[in-house]
C-alpha cells in the first residue's frame, strides 16, 4: 500500500519516479524496487529513489505522517491513518505485492495451545 503524506495527486506508476519516496533498509538490502499488482493481476516493478531511509516500519509511517512524501506500507500498519484521513492511498488500482508475516511463539510448554490457536485465527482474519 502506498501512502501520500502531502496533498499531491499521482495518476500513474511512472509518476512515482519523480517523487522522493520513503525507503526501507533491511539488514543487507535497500528496498528501492517496489512491486505492484494491477487490476489484471500483472506484476510491475518500479525503481524508486528517496532521501529518507529507515529500517523501522514505524519510522517510515511517521515520516509519511510528517509529509516527507510517499511510503510503502501494508494496509494493517496504516489502516487507522487511512480511516482518519491522516494518510491517503495513492494509485488504488495498483496493489502492493503481499509480504509474509512470521509469528514466533515461546515453547508450547510456556503458552497454552488455545492462545496460540486464537492468535492464528485473528491474524488470518486481519
Amino acid at each position: 500500500m502506498y501512502k501520500l503524506g502531502a496533498n499531491q495527486c499521482i495518476k500513474s506508476l511512472c509518476e512515482l519516479t519523480a517523487h522522493r519516496c520513503i525507503l526501507q533498509q533491511h539488514e543487507h538490502d535497500l528496498i528501492n524496487t517496489w512491486n505492484f499488482i494491477d487490476q489484471n493481476g500483472k506484476t510491475q516493478q518500479l525503481n524508486v529513489s528517496g532521501y529518507f531511509i529507515s529500517n523501522s516500519g514505524e519510522g517510515i509511517r511517521q515520516a509519511a505522517l510528517s509529509g516527507l512524501d510517499i511510503s510503502n506500507h501494508s494496509i494493517w500498519h496504516v489502516a487507522d491513518d487511512l480511516k482518519s484521513g491522516k494518510l491517503e492511498q495513492v494509485l488504488p488500482d495498483h496493489q502492493v505485492e503481499p509480504t509474509t508475516i512470521y509469528a514466533v511463539f515461546p515453547h508450547r510448554k510456556l503458552i497454552p495451545p488455545k492462545n496460540t490457536f486464537i492468535f492464528r485465527i485473528f491474524i488470518r482474519l486481519f
